[in-house]
């Protein structure tokens, strides 16, 4: 689903995305979280190979969903003062959740108890010589 432009160049939902029959499983995914939030008021986009995210300046509120490697994802939560919680996930749809569910105004620490073992703990990085 990404396009050839700059990394870092956010694109707000709705945007051009590939026809169903040419999606990856991924993208549907990814398409159903942007359209959800975006059917909800926030504004919806994607920015880099692979992020998503989402705000609501009602609320001040924002989600990130960052792709972290092969069936990772790191959830960060936040207000307009700062990162609220962060946390890593193999699972895209509960990364997806956990941002809907903090824009809707839930509590960090109920959604990150809803994440469960859904959470899994970040790879160090490996040092090379």
């Amino acid at each position: 689903m990404t396009k050839p432009i700059e990394a870092l160049q956010e694109q707000v939902w709705p945007f051009e995305v590939p026809p169903p029959d040419e999606q990856t499983y991924h993208d549907a995914r990814a398409i159903e979280f942007l359209e959800a939030a975006h059917a909800q008021g926030y504004k919806a986009y994607m920015f880099g190979p692979g992020n998503f995210g989402a705000q609501s300046d009602r609320l001040g509120r924002g989600g990130i969903i960052f792709l972290r490697g092969r069936g990772r994802w790191e959830v960060a939560l936040g207000t307009n003062e700062g990162t609220t919680v962060s946390v890593f996930t193999g699972e895209f749809d509960a990364a997806a959740r956990a941002v809907l569910d903090w824009l809707a105004g839930d509590d960090a620490e109920d959604i990150t108890t809803r994440l469960g073992s859904q959470i899994v703990k970040p790879q160090p990085a490996s040092a090379t010589t």
